[in-house]
């Protein structure tokens, strides 16, 4: 992930991610053990506007389940809903 091409053209125009939100997907996909805290915290990309997970899941209550689950002190802030809300700014 560090090394995708959108983080790469991202630092490359905003080089101190101020105008950066981050947007991991398929949270719900990774293997059984991963454990995406730290990303989903900021300390792997550090990026002014935020870093938010979005699961695959079709259903926003399925989805809202999953993060409920895996990271119930950031289910808050992260889905569809808080993306949706945060891009709406």
């Amino acid at each position: 992930m560090a090394t995708s091409e959108a983080l790469k053209v991202a630092r490359e125009v905003d080089t101190d991610g101020r105008r950066t939100l981050a947007v991991v997907t398929k949270l719900d996909l990774m293997d059984a053990g991963t454990d995406a805290m730290d990303v989903l915290m900021g300390r792997v990309i550090p990026v002014k506007l935020g870093l938010i997970g979005k699961p695959v899941a079709d259903a926003v209550r399925d989805e809202h389940a999953f993060l409920q689950k895996k990271y119930p002190s950031l289910a808050n802030r992260n889905g569809t809903k808080y993306l949706s809300k945060t891009l709406n700014r």
